[in-house]
């Protein structure tokens, strides 16, 4: 039980990814651990056990691996956030940097990766998916490079990040509306980092700064802090968009998609 509260302490964010699972520690390092039976029977031990070592004991009982930034961080920096989506993930640095790693040979279908990257047919050296080294660096998003981001969110095949003065920039898939460009944006890629305009539904002089995004399967969701010129005072709202088909978007409206960020009524 002391060693189980110990671990607990250690971690700071867990996300399950296909066949792996993926640790954040509050020490700011990343780690891919796998979740193959199969695997972990092989024990595919390398140095970089230290972490668990410190956790377990000498003998950590599982295999993983210590994932690594392509070119590695700058002196001091560490990750601070990461989500994980059906086959890809993004991370974000104490510096604001925002990188993304393929999971499995799906990562980057609907371009969810923010890079050019393809990875089928994949070439033969290439450990197993559920191997935790079969994508062992993150790449650094390449559009998003000096741009201050403070959270990242990943559904099933759609990114988004927050920047640090509260707006919003989404890629990926968007058949349903699920990044929020507005319903006239029919586009069902979004092959780079666009930015939601979330006060879409609201008058003008209304100003939103997005404190949150949580996004799952085709749906997506911001709070943000709302506040009008001239008047006192701020207010919080959340607003989805994407899939709506079983009442998930919480509009009170008989709608299968919304591709315009609406409230969701309280």
């Amino acid at each position: 039980m002391a060693q189980r509260a110990d671990l607990v302490q250690k971690l700071k964010e867990l996300a399950p990814g296909p066949a792996k699972l993926i640790a954040l520690s509050r020490d700011g390092k990343l780690y891919a651990i796998s979740a193959s039976k199969a695997l972990q029977a092989k024990r595919n031990d390398r140095d970089e056990q230290s972490w668990w070592s410190f956790i377990f004991g000498t003998n950590p009982g599982v295999d993983y691996y210590e994932l690594k930034a392509q070119g590695g961080l700058k002196r001091g920096e560490k990750w601070t956030n990461v989500s994980v989506g059906t086959n890809h993930l993004l991370a974000v640095t104490s510096t604001g940097r925002s990188f993304s790693l393929p999971l499995s040979p799906l990562a980057n279908t609907h371009r969810q990766l923010g890079t050019r990257q393809e990875f089928t047919p994949m070439p033969r050296d290439i450990p197993a998916e559920a191997d935790p080294r079969f994508a062992p660096e993150l790449t650094e998003i390449p559009s998003l490079t000096g741009i201050q981001i403070a959270q990242v969110a990943t559904s099933d095949k759609s990114s988004f990040v927050r920047t640090s003065n509260g707006r919003v920039l989404g890629f990926g898939a968007n058949e349903v509306g699920q990044i929020g460009l507005g319903s006239h944006a029919a586009v069902e890629i979004v092959q780079v980092p666009v930015e939601i305009v979330l006060a879409k539904g609201y008058p003008g002089g209304t100003t939103l700064n997005c404190t949150d995004i949580k996004a799952g399967g085709t749906t997506t969701f911001f709070t943000v802090e709302r506040s009008a010129s001239g008047k006192e005072g701020s207010f919080i709202d959340l607003l989805a968009c994407g899939s709506g088909i079983t009442g998930s978007l919480g509009n009170g409206l008989w709608s299968s998609a919304n591709g315009t960020p609406s409230r969701v009524k309280t």
